[in-house]
């Protein structure tokens, strides 16, 4: 099968009220490789004009696997921040950004629409070779609907970021998720979480107690030799219920680790 290295990586969603600094020490403290640094239009402003921030994060052997932005494409074309985000990827050393897509809840909005404002965004990334990672995400949560517009995009710096519940939410096995677009996966979102009768969205859970399927993800992912960042993004800032599940962060990550390793990614 040859020799996979899948790596470990926290969103930063579940310590937004961390400075940087603060963050680079947890992840130390925890052993795990990588962030992904989750920014809005204000800790954008803040990071590109603080130099020190931005040095406290080359400095640090904690790599930063993307940036997690705000942008979502929505067929309006262009917007100043684009370039913004791409260039504090650049500058810290990510390789690179998150971004969401959306036809709209009617799908009012053609794929072609999108595919061409993603374009324009995967050409001024490659500029800094950024590359760009679209997140399944809402209507198109299921990887065969990224990967129709993958290929409409046709840039070679556009990547999946796979968030698994996402699509088991929306009715795609993993096996069917990664038979459209395993080739294309550059990173993967992980949680826990339970169906609730009548609803699309799973409710978030503590590690281990819902109904995510880690060990058949972890044999499907070894499949296709997988070598990226498993990203644990513990939605603490949208549901904050989830944060008091744990005593903190630490104990978060700590338990991370060992479902990875229960579960068979790590052996």
């Amino acid at each position: 099968m040859g020799e996979i290295d899948m790596k470990t990586a926290f969103s930063t969603l579940c310590c937004t009220e961390l400075s940087v600094s603060e963050i680079v020490e947890l992840a130390e403290k925890a052993n795990i490789d990588a962030i992904e640094l989750r920014v809005d239009h204000v800790l954008l402003e803040e990071l590109l004009s603080n130099s020190g921030e931005t040095d406290n994060l080359c400095a640090k052997g904690v790599a930063v696997c993307d940036i997690a932005s705000s942008i979502f494409i929505r067929g309006e074309g262009e917007t100043p921040d684009w370039e913004s985000y791409v260039k504090l990827a650049y500058v810290i050393g990510s390789p690179a950004v998150r971004v969401f897509a959306s036809c709209g809840s009617d799908g009012e909005l053609s794929l072609d629409t999108i595919a061409d404002d993603l374009r324009l965004l995967c050409d001024i990334a490659g500029k800094y070779g950024i590359e760009i990672w679209l997140e399944n995400h809402s209507e198109l949560s299921r990887l065969s609907a990224c990967r129709e517009l993958y290929d409409k995009v046709n840039r070679d710096n556009i990547k999946i970021l796979w968030d698994v519940l996402h699509s088991i939410e929306y009715g795609e096995a993993l096996e069917t998720s990664l038979s459209y677009a395993g080739d294309l996966v550059a990173h993967v979102h992980l949680k826990d979480g339970v169906h609730v009768e009548g609803q699309t969205e799973y409710k978030l859970c503590a590690l281990g107690e819902g109904s995510f399927p880690f060990g058949r993800l972890a044999d499907n992912l070894k499949k296709i030799k997988y070598n990226g960042y498993l990203s644990l993004e513990w939605e603490s800032r949208w549901h904050p219920y989830l944060g008091e599940i744990y005593a903190d962060n630490l104990e978060l990550l700590e338990k991370y680790k060992e479902i990875l390793k229960n579960t068979g990614f790590f052996e």
